[in-house]
């Protein structure tokens, strides 16, 4: 069994020599599976096949929104290589097992990974079940040098998202309470600075303005923020129904 460190040309090579028909490549989402499936294709000279092409659009899940019917279609014939994640519980559907079974692993792409993700959370459920890693024939490790994979956040924006996340709520509220306050004084200033509409008092950033035109502004200012505020709780509630499905 080829475990970390092992090269691809020795991987290659040992497929090569196991005739193998069917080969399974697993790992973590944006682990860098679909390159490697591509390469192993052209050393392999045997065809790629992506589970992502066969996911139903709009797909809530994973493993259970993929058409199994044009899978199986696709997968029988000559030797052909099969990447995507949930791997083992994927074939396992269509009582498939891969003659060779490699695991891709990029340690550096796990820590960026979004974990509120419906299907990160799908598929950390299945590691943890499957243990592919343990049951895998070759396990190959992805360097953090070259390019990043596909759909790993920077360490910044990580940790902004979570943090934006666990205070959505009271984000809501503060934007909820400034629209009230706000639209609320900007009303009093247009009722009662109307008398003198004609003059300008005050003077903000070279220009002038009247009591009952701050008032206007403060209003379109709270209405911002009332809207900030209810995409926030709507955000807020689409999260949570997909956290229970």
């Amino acid at each position: 069994m080829c475990r970390d460190g092992q090269s691809i040309g020795e991987v290659v090579r040992r497929i090569r020599s196991s005739n193998a028909s069917l080969i399974a490549l697993d790992g973590l989402p944006g682990a860098g599976k679909s390159t490697l499936a591509v390469k192993l294709s052209a050393l392999l000279n045997v065809r790629s096949v992506h589970l992502d092409d066969y996911l139903v659009r709009n797909s809530p899940g994973f493993i259970d929104h993929l058409d199994y019917e044009e899978l199986q279609h696709a997968l029988s014939g000559p030797a052909v290589i099969v990447e995507g994640v949930c791997m083992l519980d994927v074939l396992d559907r269509m009582g498939l097992r891969p003659d060779q079974f490699v695991y891709l692993r990029a340690p550096f792409s796990a820590r960026y990974l979004d974990t509120s993700h419906p299907l990160v959370r799908e598929v950390r459920a299945y590691t943890e079940r499957a243990h592919p890693v343990d049951r895998a024939t070759f396990v190959l490790v992805r360097s953090e040098s070259g390019q990043k994979p596909l759909g790993i956040r920077k360490r910044g924006q990580a940790e902004l998202d979570a943090f934006v996340s666990r205070n959505r709520s009271r984000l809501a509220r503060v934007l909820a309470s400034v629209g009230v306050v706000t639209l609320i004084a900007g009303t009093l200033a247009v009722v009662t600075g109307a008398p003198g509409q004609g003059d300008s008092p005050f003077r903000i950033v070279g220009l002038d303005f009247s009591v009952p035109e701050i008032g206007v502004m403060t209003m379109l200012a709270s209405g911002l923020s009332i809207f900030l505020a209810c995409s926030a709780v709507s955000q807020t509630r689409r999260r949570s129904s997909s956290s229970r499905r």
